[in-house]
């Protein structure tokens, strides 16, 4: 995680992503097909969501990370033939003071992925480039170049239901 910017390990047992996955279909109940997130939705959703991932995920984090504080769980879903089939290479926000500590990203996909249905892709060690703060609406530092990201530097990270793809914060990531 410190050199490359992400690592993966199992995470969930079979019980555990049957469960998430029943979380997860509870959520996104009524809600259009394309793309989805819990992030993007009123309030009250966003809580139960964000409470009944988290009921899931502490515990089998706890041996990984102890104390770390979960500071959002949502819900991020694309549906086949989706018209956003691609997530466009970006960072996420800055939740912390960089220069002190590190935030990080647990993503647990749901069913098997791979480059075929949309795996996540990243840019190895790109967090370690100086970096500003990130925000809403702040842009991608790195627009004018992603062509060459794309070509020379992004690799796929295919996992299995229930795997876990933890990676830093200012890691370059998306997915086709």
């Amino acid at each position: 995680l410190a050199r490359e910017g992400f690592a993966t390990t199992p995470l969930l047992g079979p019980g555990e992503a049957t469960t998430l996955r029943a979380c997860c279909g509870a959520a996104m109940t009524g809600a259009a097909s394309g793309f989805f997130t819990s992030v993007l939705q009123p309030p009250d959703l966003r809580r139960r969501a964000h409470e009944a991932i988290r009921a899931v995920l502490a515990p089998a984090l706890a041996p990984l990370f102890g104390e770390a504080r979960i500071v959002l769980a949502s819900v991020v879903a694309r549906s086949p033939g989706s018209d956003r089939q691609d997530l466009p290479l970006h960072q996420d926000w800055s939740f912390v003071d960089e220069a002190r500590a590190r935030s990080i990203s647990v993503w647990v996909p749901l069913q098997d992925v791979s480059s075929g249905n949309g795996c996540m892709q990243v840019v190895p060690r790109s967090h370690l480039h100086d970096q500003p703060l990130r925000a809403i609406g702040s842009g991608f530092r790195y627009a004018g170049i992603e062509d060459v990201l794309r070509r020379d530097h992004l690799v796929d990270v295919p996992l299995a239901a229930g795997d876990a793809l933890v990676f830093d914060h200012r890691l370059i990531h998306g997915s086709h």
